[in-house]
């Protein structure tokens, strides 16, 4: 699918192409991966593996067909489980909500708060317990904690201490309720009582569900708000479900936070709030005399997901930081593969829409500062927007013209990947190593044009 082997044909014959290669890719790795590995969510947002570079010494990365097979996982002992699998989050709206089991979901990731192995990447090990299942369940806006833990059998010794180890993950001043009935009590009493926090900076409404019964809306605040802190510490346990190698961010009035909630409104007439997702975000210096917002955790809560909620997030920050002067641009911190294309979507879109790269060529780069001025778009994710939209619009019937795009988008990333290059004496695994870094973000330019609803 690649554009040295796509050089005659449509975007449609593109896109059946990648979805035949990611048929092929999924078929290859049910043959590699043993039946006890764990599958990967579809949600995750786990960093790719690193690009494997060529050296003279071993020069057969870009063609080899031989791989070693992947190893498998060991077996847990009979008396350790996967919190991944033990672990059932969910959101309670109302009482009768808690016995719904359709309404739970299991966690990304849990060695960030239990003890992993290194052969169970991702999944924190849960000891001591046979036929074990933790519900740790929210109210679903004021987010107070539930926790029940039902097992079959518990041995004596070296077990894991469930509600030690989350009571020092959740907030110190809200600590998991253990008894139903209190827990019960709260979405009687207190739950319909709750109001965001914060400026409500947006609303929106959903296409497939009528107003009557539901909207959506946007807050933001700085931590060092109480209310604003105060609620981070309820929420913020969910970034380590959702994010890999995640950790907690520091009280700091130059963190912003954004938060996304469903409204419903009820049959007799009030209104009841409920987390979807959030943001966090940093103001750092920019010279001369500007901000930068670096967005660090974006998160959208499983069930929600895939829905257009993290599109929805992210254009409002943008909006939001497009009406202040001292804020540069936007960038982000070290994004997931899954934020990447949403990233990639929404700034085209948005640069399209404000009536950029119509008829610019990618050699020229005249309007970029224009875009990173009016739409807070950082310079460097321009250039990405522009390679795609080129891309997009590539006659790929014309050789000339897809050998000059491939050679522009190879010249930005021999400056960019330089110092890694010319490690390299030998210049025919040089040009190995900077075609393999040009199909990788071909790869995922193709990706994003698949996703993007705009005519091509």
């Amino acid at each position: 699918f690649l554009l040295t082997k796509v050089v005659n044909g449509t975007m449609a014959d593109i896109r059946e192409e990648l979805k035949s290669l990611k048929i092929a890719q999924k078929a290859e790795r049910e043959k590699t991966i043993t039946n006890n590995t764990a599958t990967t969510s579809t949600n995750s947002t786990k960093e790719p593996t690193p690009p494997t570079i060529s050296t003279t010494t071993t020069s057969t990365v870009s063609n080899s067909t031989a791989q070693e097979p992947e190893p498998t996982k060991k077996p847990l002992d009979e008396w350790s489980v996967s919190a991944n699998e033990a672990v059932f989050l969910k959101l309670v709206w109302n009482p009768e909500e808690i016995e719904d089991e359709t309404t739970a979901f299991n966690p990304l990731w849990t060695h960030q708060i239990f003890e992993s192995v290194e052969e169970e990447e991702g999944d924190g090990i849960i000891k001591g317990y046979k036929g074990l299942k933790v519900n740790l369940f929210f109210s679903a806006g004021s987010l107070f904690p539930y926790l029940n833990c039902n097992y079959e059998r518990k041995r004596s010794s070296n077990v894991s201490d469930i509600t030690r180890i989350f009571s020092e993950k959740l907030s110190p001043s809200c600590p998991p309720i253990t008894n139903l009935d209190r827990f019960v009590k709260i979405l009687e009493e207190k739950e319909c009582k709750f109001k965001p926090a914060g400026e409500r900076i947006h609303s929106y409404v959903k296409e497939s569900e009528p107003e009557l019964y539901c909207t959506y809306e946007i807050y933001t605040g700085n931590l060092d708000e109480p209310a604003i802190q105060s609620y981070h510490e309820r929420l913020r346990i969910f970034t380590l479900f959702h994010i890999d190698c995640a950790s907690y961010i520091t009280v700091d009035p130059a963190w912003r936070i954004f938060f996304v909630f469903e409204k419903r409104n009820k049959s007799d007439g009030t209104e009841q709030y409920g987390l979807i997702g959030y943001c966090t975000a940093r103001l750092f210096y920019k010279h001369p005399d500007k901000r930068r917002l670096r967005i660090s955790q974006f998160v959208i809560l499983s069930p929600y997901q895939r829905a257009g909620h993290g599109s929805q997030l992210l254009s409002c920050i943008y909006n939001y930081v497009q009406t202040r002067s001292i804020i540069a641009d936007v960038t982000v911190e070290d994004p997931s593969v899954d934020f990447g294309y949403l990233r990639d979507t929404t700034d085209l879109k948005n640069i399209l829409n404000a009536g950029f790269f119509k008829g610019v060529p990618l050699e020229d780069s005249s309007e970029y500062s224009q875009i990173q001025t009016l739409l807070k778009i950082g310079r460097a994710q321009v250039r990405r927007c522009h390679e795609i939209y080129t891309m997009m619009k590539l006659d790929r019937r014309d050789a000339a013209a897809v050998t000059a795009y491939r050679l522009n988008v190879k010249r930005r990333l021999y400056k960019k990947y330089m110092d890694l290059l010319e490690e390299e004496e030998d210049k025919e695994v040089r040009k190995k190593n900077l075609e393999q870094f040009f199909k990788e973000d071909e790869e995922e330019y193709l990706k994003v044009v698949e996703r993007f609803s705009l005519p091509v």
